[in-house]
């Protein structure tokens, strides 16, 4: 008998929510000495027109390359609405030409391999999409893999909360893989909502989705998912332990006012293009715990 009165609390603010556009500001430099100390931007998109003036309508100057590394220097007032994504216009350079980008094609994230420093990983929100299921807009992120202003591969992640937040890459922390990149999303409308991670191995130039870590912040009804690999302390060399710390709420429990809750970490093996389980016996932990209603 699972607890289930914050999910419906929540259902309308979500969807009220999920209706909005996703806007995208970014600070500018109006003030500096040396441009090479000044904030950079890279783009998440290919082929991105400079334009001469802050509008779809402004003559194209040059077309600007993914990766490509870009001081902002001014935002129009307007703003520009594209995918579901509301962003300003910015005013920048590139080899010498000066003209206006879109701020809806900037990466929020930005940083390299550590198994390939040649290799550059550019992360942001891509666009919304409709979801059937849910009856509201969802937001797709996109990871784009970049080497000397040329994709390797991309993929899109749709998430399992409202929105996302920090993408970092981790090493490979005893797998064999080249990075893993971890997408946090975060708890945003409260009441027991969705929070984790999203985790992707890039491998030999691919792009793998290996698991949605989906937690739910609620008190002592709370459920957390996560890995733990072979490197850290906790790990066991040739495994990817994945640890459920949840709870069941049984009739008889529950009218004494506990819950019981526990931990299980089962243990699984990457293939090289999955998760696969080890079929070793899952640990279990458990306790009861009291609680208030």
């Amino acid at each position: 008998m699972k607890i289930i009165t914050s999910f419906l609390l929540c259902l309308f603010s979500i969807t009220a929510f999920s209706q909005e556009n996703i806007r995208l500001v970014w600070v500018v430099t109006s003030n500096y000495t040396f441009e090479g100390d000044c904030e950079k931007r890279y783009l998440l998109a290919d082929n991105v027109s400079l334009r001469d003036a802050p509008s779809t309508d402004g003559k194209v100057i040059a077309s600007l390359p993914i990766g490509a590394e870009l001081v902002l220097y001014e935002a129009s007032q307007e703003m520009y609405v594209s995918s579901g994504i509301e962003s300003q216009w910015y005013k920048t350079k590139h080899n010498g030409k000066e003209g206006w980008i879109w701020g809806g094609l900037l990466a929020s994230y930005s940083f390299g391999s550590n198994a390939d420093p040649s290799v550059k990983f550019l992360g942001g929100i891509a666009r919304t999409t409709f979801d059937v299921e849910w009856g509201y807009d969802k937001r797709v992120y996109q990871i784009r893999a970049v080497r000397d202003g040329k994709e390797l591969d991309r993929i899109d992640l749709l998430t399992f909360g409202l929105t996302f937040s920090q993408l970092s890459n981790i090493g490979n922390r005893g797998i064999d893989v080249d990075d893993i990149l971890y997408l946090h999303v975060p708890c945003d409308e409260g009441c027991g909502c969705s929070t984790g991670d999203i985790v992707v191995f890039w491998n030999e130039g691919k792009f793998n989705h290996v698991a949605d870590l989906i937690s739910t912040a609620d008190a002592d009804y709370s459920t957390n998912v996560g890995f733990i690999f072979p490197s850290e302390m906790e790990g066991k060399e040739g495994y990817i332990i994945k640890r459920l710390n949840d709870y069941d709420d049984p009739e008889e429990l529950y009218e004494r006012g506990f819950i019981l809750r526990y931990i299980e970490d089962s243990y699984w093996i990457w293939d090289g293009t999955k998760l696969v389980d080890s079929g070793l016996p899952v640990d279990r932990e458990e306790a009861e715990v009291e609680v208030g209603y």
